[in-house]
């Protein structure tokens, strides 16, 4: 009988075990918490106060629609970011990073090192300026795989190198409708440029000329 292939997540020895144990323990908490309060997650308050129990290192970096960001910087030679959303999205992060082959996801992607139901563990690097001419780069790679909203509020620096740390994956066939689309969004003034944005707590990013 074949053996049955393990995901490529789960190949060879994880990274940062310790880390991926107390991220399982967070997800416990979480399924706790909608058990008994009746919600579909944890309000972000109430997260936060259990991620600085379990990983006292951790701090909130920012706070999204979907997804909150906890930045590791202490006690590891990388710099982290501990993402932590509902299921879905947190699917939707990982399939987003297996849209580019291997040598172009490492190349161009934050990588990430494994996910469990609500919590994902991935490099965060540092915020940079970034000129059109590399934004434009990234964004027509990320048409070519069916990724869009890449914007400078989603690439950092890391290893010297800039890199998209969150993206949104769509249809293949339907990458060059986006492609036009995004096109038009982001020659829109900034007032019409905000009923597409995500909700979110930060600005676009680092744009230069």
């Amino acid at each position: 009988m074949a053996k049955k292939r393990l995901p490529e997540r789960f190949k060879g020895q994880m990274k940062y075990k310790s880390l991926h144990e107390r991220a399982r323990l967070i997800d416990h908490l979480i399924d706790a918490y909608r058990e008994s309060m009746g919600t579909q997650f944890i309000p972000k308050d109430k997260l936060t106060d259990v991620v600085s129990t379990i990983y006292p290192n951790f701090e909130a970096e920012s706070s999204g629609r979907h997804k909150t960001v906890f930045r590791l910087n202490q006690g590891y030679h990388h710099d982290f970011a501990l993402k932590i959303g509902p299921k879905d999205d947190i699917e939707k992060d990982h399939k987003m990073y297996k849209r580019l082959p291997p040598k172009l996801r490492h190349e161009f992607l934050a990588k990430m090192f494994w996910h469990t139901k609500y919590c994902l563990l991935q490099e965060y690097g540092t915020e940079s300026e970034i000129s059109v001419e590399e934004l434009n780069k990234l964004r027509e790679l990320g048409y070519k795989y069916g990724l869009i909203d890449i914007k400078p509020l989603n690439i950092r620096k890391i290893g010297g190198h800039l890199k998209i740390i969150d993206a949104n994956a769509v249809r293949y066939k339907f990458s060059g409708f986006w492609r036009i689309i995004e096109h038009i969004k982001w020659g829109l003034s900034p007032v019409l440029k905000k009923l597409f944005r995500k909700k979110t707590n930060k600005p676009d990013g680092v744009l230069i000329s």
